[in-house]
């Protein structure tokens, strides 16, 4: 049955509906209080978008509509890597809808829901804040626009781990329509994360958004805003909300560590007066991210005295014996560098004699949703040596520029990033010689296949081969039409079958080696 949208007037919106004469509708990536957001191609552009439709209420309000047209103008001038880029504004008869880039990911607060007490350790959110702050800054001091709803569902992780904010610049119009009986604005913002002067529906101010950076911290590091039960309006205008590390012993949360910057600079943030409060998201960068001890200074060298002050007969024992040990490890030297030159040279011969082959030139990977990284050998493959090449309703399929030899082993980071899964359910790869062969496929049955779900062994997972290789992965209960057709129409011949993955951010080992027949 085809997915549709009541919650803008008109016509309901469906898959393979063509709007402004230029969007093709493909699939509604979800529903908000203003609208639905669908996902969409422009054809004129031949570029895949995130269209985010006004809901009909905004529709009813030419002055919404007017205000909301020029402010998506302001937001053009943003074009930082961290913030989702927007594109213009369409409106038709029944429609009307901002287009902005889309961002294969989820939010932060996603991925924090996943997590085993609903929160992130400072390690994990180090580099998103790093980029939280920047793109901040730049909004603030190069273009002059201030968010008024920074919280973690709009912080978005792309495809390969950036932080991209969204609705910069429009959350007062996305959210906010006047009364037909007054032009004054209501309250725009989340509860949760906004300051006292935004509650009071005072002008927007830089220093609402680094109240918003603080409460966002806290609610990634803790499980909740500072204030998130009872009367949350009268707490935020006369309480103090405890330390992070008071909130995680208050919800039973153990082994999570906040350095005192992060809780300094976290309850500057919060302070209820602005005059207090850091005066810029790059202030907040440093505060954060500043070395607060430096390594003590070596200790001085001890002064000579009577007692230390050996004999002359005692110091010539001594030098006779530091020249014996010298010439006996020089000694030893030489002849474990000499058994090493012989290893060496029976190594290289063997090595000339039977070279390790070949079995792949490029790669080709089929998955549902995408990949993140690939690694050989322990090192991550350059994105330049990567090309996406095909993509059908969230499945993609890459290929890879890079040697494969009998013994190597390959790591893709595989992701899926809609909530309505619960995993990165397919996965498939062949490889490819120069002659156009398989050179090797998935194989269930002999152990070639690994995967690892928990993000403390990745790195030794990624980085040994045998890591975690007791952990065969399952089949899948059915075909995937998509992936094996995917992979048929790149790679001629293949005869591998897909795998099945557990979690929203999978690693899957796949070790090269020689299939059965010898091809």
């Amino acid at each position: 049955m085809p997915e549709t949208s009541s919650t803008v007037s008109g016509p309901a919106l469906a898959p393979e509906t063509k709007l402004f004469g230029r969007y093709v509708l493909k699939r509604q990536l979800g529903a908000g209080g203003m609208g639905a957001v669908w996902l969409a191609r422009d054809e004129k552009l031949d570029r895949v978008v995130a269209l985010k439709f006004l809901s009909g209420e905004l529709l009813d309000q030419p002055v919404a509509i007017e205000r909301l047209k020029r402010e998506t103008k302001h937001s053009l001038s943003l074009t930082h890597p961290n913030i989702v880029r927007i594109y213009d504004f369409v409106q038709g008869e029944s429609h009307a809808a901002i287009a902005m880039e889309c961002v294969e990911g989820w939010s932060l607060w996603a991925m924090k829901v996943d997590k085993p007490n609903r929160c992130f350790t400072v390690e994990e959110i180090t580099p998103w804040i790093q980029q939280l702050c920047s793109a901040v800054d730049y909004a603030h001091s190069v273009v002059g626009i201030v968010h008024r709803d920074i919280k973690p569902a709009n912080l978005l992780v792309d495809q390969r781990g950036q932080l991209k904010i969204t609705d910069f610049g429009l959350a007062r119009n996305l959210a906010a329509t006047p009364s037909a009986q007054t032009t004054q604005m209501p309250i725009v913002g989340t509860i949760g994360y906004m300051s006292p002067q935004q509650a009071s529906g005072a002008e927007a101010s830089v220093l609402d958004d680094i109240y918003a950076i603080g409460a966002t911290i806290y609610d990634l590091l803790t499980g909740t805003p500072p204030f998130y039960k009872g009367e949350v309006y009268a707490q935020l205008r006369e309480s103090t909300s405890p330390p992070m590390v008071e909130r995680l012993h208050e919800l039973g949360i153990q082994g999570v560590e906040i350095p005192l910057p992060w809780e300094e600079t976290v309850a500057a943030c919060l302070e209820k007066e602005t005059a207090r409060r850091p005066k810029s998201a790059a202030e907040v960068a440093r505060r954060l991210f500043a070395r607060r001890t430096r390594p003590p200074p070596p200790d001085p060298p001890p002064v000579a005295t009577s007692e230390t002050v050996r004999p002359p007969a005692q110091r010539n024992l001594l030098a006779y014996a530091l020249l014996l040990l010298a010439l006996v490890i020089a000694a030893s030297a030489a002849y474990v560098g000499s058994q090493l030159m012989r290893s060496r040279s029976a190594l290289t011969g063997a090595s000339a004699a039977t070279p390790v082959p070949v079995l792949a030139t490029t790669i080709y990977a089929a998955v549902d949703d995408f990949i993140v990284d690939i690694y050989h050998n322990g090192q991550k493959v350059a994105d330049e040596k990567r090309q996406l090449i095909n993509n059908v309703f969230g499945a993609v399929a890459e290929k890879t520029d890079v040697t494969v030899r009998e013994g190597d082993w390959l790591v893709f980071n595989v992701v899926n990033n809609r909530l309505r899964w619960n995993g990165a359910y397919y996965f498939a790869v062949a490889g490819m010689t120069e002659s156009n062969t398989i050179a090797f496929a998935t194989d269930l049955t002999n152990g070639r296949w690994s995967v690892c779900d928990d993000p403390t062994e990745a790195a030794r997972f990624i980085a040994k081969a045998e890591h975690l290789a007791i952990n065969p992965p399952k089949p899948i209960d059915r075909p995937w039409h998509y992936g094996d057709t995917l992979m048929t129409s790149m790679a001629k011949g293949w005869q591998g079958q897909p795998i099945w993955g557990t979690n929203r951010n999978t690693w899957i080992k796949f070790r090269a080696a020689r299939k059965a027949d010898g091809s």
